[in-house]
């Protein structure tokens, strides 16, 4: 999960259609991980592998509070995107619906990073979803056309 989440953060181009493809390899080993060691792979497929949907609602599941309120819409957005950059045979969403999508991928990996990480504890700030949502820069703010991070 650490390598691609690096290669994203990494990149020259961030929000590039590789960052997509590597933000949803970090979320499907995220999910896997957290199924085989908190769910004893109770999600997993019959032939032992974890589907993209189900990951990331094992994801969501492993976190007391979720980084925004749209969490069906946001899994839904970001198998679309996924699967396009992964699959040549699947439509790709528009750059717009991409980057933003890829925006939230990276939210919901550093935010479950920073739940579950021994920082959140009652003495900082970083368990708060607002914490998180004003403190992510250019990750954080949703893009529009003509504008950049």
């Amino acid at each position: 999960m650490v390598g691609p989440l690096l290669n994203v953060l990494r990149s020259d181009d961030r929000w590039g259609h590789p960052s997509v493809a590597q933000g949803g390899i970090a979320l499907e080993a995220l999910g896997y991980l957290i199924d085989i060691e908190k769910n004893g792979g109770a999600n997993l497929n019959n032939r032992k592998q974890m589907n993209f949907k189900p990951g990331l609602r094992v994801i969501l599941g492993d976190m007391k509070v979720k980084p925004f309120s749209d969490v069906e819409g946001w899994i839904d957005r970001a198998d679309e995107a996924y699967m396009g950059a992964k699959h040549p045979d699947r439509p790709e969403p528009d750059f717009l619906v991409q980057i933003n999508t890829l925006r939230e991928n990276l939210l919901v990996l550093r935010f479950w990073i920073g739940t579950v990480s021994r920082m959140a504890s009652s003495r900082a700030p970083i368990a708060t979803p607002q914490f998180w949502r004003s403190s992510l820069g250019a990750i954080n703010k949703p893009f529009h056309r003509g504008v950049g991070p």
